[in-house]
């Protein structure tokens, strides 16, 4: 009899060693996939960083770029005012023009550009003669764009003569005022 309450002890801690034991894997593999999660954050942490630095590397060189071709920009514009040929701010004051005008009922003859004078405070002027052929309402709407434009246009000359085909023959000199 004692030995089957001895057997019988003997099973239950058995029993108990067993489901500790079983109860260690269960905390042990608990352990484990929170090391795996936190290495898994970990990594992608680390990728971020990574990215974030290429990212960084990517806007010193873009920077660099950027102020390199700026450089190459003004260097080009000293070399145009040096050559007499059209700057920058001329070949924009032209584009500006060529907007204020371009209507379909309107064509620009000829634009003569003279040359610039500085003004002090990076501001250029810029005299313009213009010959187009426009209707009324087309040379009245040149004139309200000019006058409300954003850049200063000043008109000092207008000459305008109705051709044989019911338009307007129009000179007009003027001068603009930009930031060179």
């Amino acid at each position: 009899m004692k030995k089957i309450i001895q057997n019988k002890t003997m099973l239950k801690l058995s029993g108990l060693f067993i489901l500790i034991i079983i109860l260690m894997l269960g905390l042990w593999k608990y352990e484990i996939n929170q090391y795996l999660r936190i290495h898994r954050e970990f990594k992608q942490a680390t990728a971020k960083l990574e990215n974030y630095r290429d990212c960084l590397q990517n806007a010193e060189f873009y920077t660099q770029q950027c102020c390199q071709i700026q450089k190459t920009i003004s260097q080009f514009e000293a070399r145009c005012y040096q050559n007499k040929t059209p700057s920058l701010s001329t070949t924009c004051l032209l584009e500006d023009i060529q907007k204020i005008i371009d209507d379909k009922r309107d064509s620009i003859v000829r634009i003569d550009v003279l040359p610039e004078k500085e003004m002090g405070a990076g501001y250029v002027q810029i005299g313009i003669n213009l010959k187009l052929k426009t209707s009324a309402q087309g040379l009245t709407d040149i004139l309200y764009k000019l006058k409300t434009s954003a850049k200063s246009y000043q008109v000092n000359g207008l000459s305008v003569q109705v051709s044989s085909d019911g338009l307007l023959d129009v000179e007009m000199k003027m001068n603009a005022i930009h930031r060179g």
